[in-house]
């Protein structure tokens, strides 16, 4: 006979509610004291992040030999998510695209974060957030002990 289960933890609103963060992406935004002005990161729900991952998934056909192949464009993947993961500063502000004069959350992260460290902070501080940089065989080790 099976054992019964109590699944009262997995009914909806149980569960703890994921929380944003706020953290220093760049030192170059400074609030009046001279401070570092901290960004706010929300984590991207498994449903966003599935649709990111249609989204930038692509197939062709081959003219010759008629076969699918399948492309999936990481960076853009990413761009994505982590604007996707910004709530503050606004990205989609308009005033605030047109004093850097561009389109577009992803464009306006370009133009905010202009070197390859802090875009690099800002990726490890959204998947460190949405969970995505957790190996799936440290935690079966970590189950283990």
């Amino acid at each position: 006979m099976a054992e019964k289960r109590d699944f009262s933890a997995f009914m909806k609103g149980a569960s703890e509610e994921r929380k944003n963060i706020r953290i220093a992406i760049s030192d170059r935004f400074k609030d009046a004291e001279g401070n570092p002005i901290e960004w706010e990161l929300r984590p991207v729900t498994a449903e966003e992040d599935r649709e990111l991952r249609k989204k930038h998934t692509h197939r062709n056909r081959s003219r010759v030999s008629n076969q699918q192949t399948q492309f999936f464009d990481s960076a853009a993947y990413i761009d994505e998510l982590n604007a996707l993961s910004v709530v503050y500063p606004d990205l989609n502000d308009k005033a605030l695209q047109d004093s850097y004069g561009v389109m577009g959350a992803v464009d306006l992260l370009y133009k905010l974060l202009d070197s390859a460290g802090e875009m690099g902070n800002l990726t490890i501080a959204v998947n460190e957030l949405s969970g995505l940089n957790t190996d799936i065989e440290d935690r079966i080790e970590e189950a283990k002990n």
